[in-house]
């Protein structure tokens, strides 16, 4: 599974668990994403638990976006995607995609720090010997 990697948010962006309000447990993998993503289940229980909308310092304590990444507007937060995408683009695909690949192993517990140096070896070396 793939998960977002890269989160952008404005200063006024604002967010909400708010399914038990509506009666029912979230049930399409957000509780359980969420709680392998952050370091502050206690916060993501509150949240939850209450249905509170919540704003961007609460990600920030989440963990779910970087202060660097939090733009002043939606332009500013869609010029600094489109740098920031195009800096991703201009590197080799078969290294991004292996980046991505690498870092959702160890964070979905698919492979051991051991397993997954293996697997960018092996990345690094087949693809090296596809250009000689």
């Amino acid at each position: 599974m793939q998960c977002f990697t890269i989160r952008i948010c404005t200063k006024d962006s604002g967010f909400a668990l708010n399914e038990i309000s509506h009666g029912i447990v979230a049930d399409l993998g957000i509780l359980q994403r969420l709680s392998k993503q952050t370091q502050n289940v206690s916060l993501l229980s509150k949240l939850a638990l209450t249905a509170d909308e919540f704003g961007i310092n609460e990600v920030i304590e989440l963990g779910l976006c970087s202060r660097g990444d939090v733009k002043e507007s939606l332009e500013d937060g869609l010029r600094y995607a489109m740098t920031f995408a195009g800096k991703i683009a201009a590197n080799p695909h078969w290294c991004v995609s292996g980046v991505k690949e690498c870092i959702d192993d160890i964070n979905e517990g698919n492979l051991s720090v051991e397993q997954g140096s293996d697997k960018a070896i092996w990345k690094n070396v087949n693809h090296m010997g596809s250009k000689l």
